[in-house]
């Protein structure tokens, strides 16, 4: 298994085995204190069933002879990351999930966007899917200074981060933004892919066969950019 966040570096501490285990104790700990109440209300409310203790199902009195083992799906390819092998038989890893939108979304594609498409010279692509930033024109500057310094041309997916949306109207001619397209109608059609590393975007331009950069910040794609 490996650790959550900053758990999984490297380190030669003795005890990194028992931080591992300790780092997902911690995660489940988190997100239980988060959804308690609703939970809980939940149980009782429509389920009729007692409240959980302060710290979650691992840690009541008594576990009820009827619960069972819920099944885990993890929808990654294991050709990419490996199963883990101390993972227990109730985890699967299913391979990736896609929702294939291309067909249909031929006939709603904008004309601008078939237009930029259709230059001579394929443009690279730019999402960062639900990640948000404090300061997205920062990093939609970034984007333009690439493209202009490489003479390349670039569609940026805005997402939730809203990147691309302080882009000069000067600059259109090198750069289309639109808030999201279905990767695998787009992804084929581009050189490669600049994004954030998410998990259904890296399946996407892992099957679409383009190269890709992660650049998850401002100061790392001012880097990749140079």
């Amino acid at each position: 298994m490996f650790g959550f966040l900053r758990f999984a570096r490297p380190t030669k501490n003795p005890l990194k085995k028992v931080i591992n285990y300790a780092s997902y104790l911690i995660a489940e700990l988190l997100y239980w204190q988060k959804y308690r109440k609703l939970l809980n209300e939940f149980r009782t409310s429509t389920l009729n069933l007692p409240t959980l203790p302060f710290l979650g199902s691992r840690f009541r009195r008594k576990t009820p002879a009827n619960v069972a083992r819920i099944p885990v799906l993890y929808g990654f390819s294991p050709h990419v990351i490996p199963r883990p092998k101390d993972w227990p038989a109730w985890v699967y890893v299913t391979g990736f999930w896609f929702i294939d939108r291309a067909d249909e979304y031929e006939d709603e594609a904008p004309d601008e966007l078939l237009d930029f498409l259709g230059r001579k010279q394929a443009p690279l692509c730019f999402g960062f899917g639900s990640m948000t930033m404090p300061n997205p024109e920062y990093l939609t500057h970034y984007i333009v200074e690439a493209l202009k310094k490489t003479r390349q041309g670039g569609i940026i997916l805005s997402g939730w981060g809203r990147v691309g949306r302080t882009v000069n109207p000067k600059d259109s001619l090198r750069v289309f933004t639109i808030s999201d397209v279905p990767h695998d109608w787009l992804l084929p059609q581009v050189s490669a892919m600049v994004h954030h590393g998410g998990a259904s975007t890296t399946a996407a331009v892992l099957r679409a066969g383009i190269p890709n950069q992660f650049a998850i910040t401002s100061s790392q794609f001012a880097i990749f950019s140079h």
